[in-house]
């Protein structure tokens, strides 16, 4: 199943980690505005089931005020693995860990960065073993 917002696509994969990616059509900008929306479609990709998300983190700078809503909302996944292709990518991911901690420091939900794809999966894997 695939899910598309303005600035993200959500794909449930087999395995149950749902694969996030900025969309094509985004111009690379993250917004305010638009977070609402893109909470709501994951918790749709979600559907109540256990599954943990895989975020390819964007070559791009994001918003403090962004990364902070982001960082304080309640994300109902197993674990999420941030996939920073770039320093860029590993500074904003970073950020936003550092960010949560701040804020959410009672948040059960794994979160971790990395820079292999196949390396994420299986961390995420396992994450999703661990609860069922």
């Amino acid at each position: 199943m695939v899910y598309h917002t303005k600035e993200l696509i959500f794909t449930v994969l087999p395995n149950e980690i749902i694969k996030i990616v900025p969309n094509p059509d985004n111009d690379g900008t993250y917004r305010l505005e638009t977070i609402e929306e893109n909470l709501a479609v994951l918790h749709q990709a979600i559907a109540g089931k256990k599954r943990a998300t895989l975020f390819d983190f964007p070559n791009v700078y994001i918003k403090k005020d962004v990364l902070k809503k982001y960082a304080n909302a309640d994300i109902q996944s197993v674990a999420s693995a941030l996939l920073a292709k770039s320093s860029a990518a590993k500074f904003v991911g970073n950020l936003f860990l550092s960010i949560r901690k701040r804020l959410n420091s009672n948040r059960k939900r794994p979160i971790k960065i990395f820079t292999n794809k196949e390396v994420a999966t299986k961390w995420l894997l396992e994450e999703l073993a661990n609860v069922k």
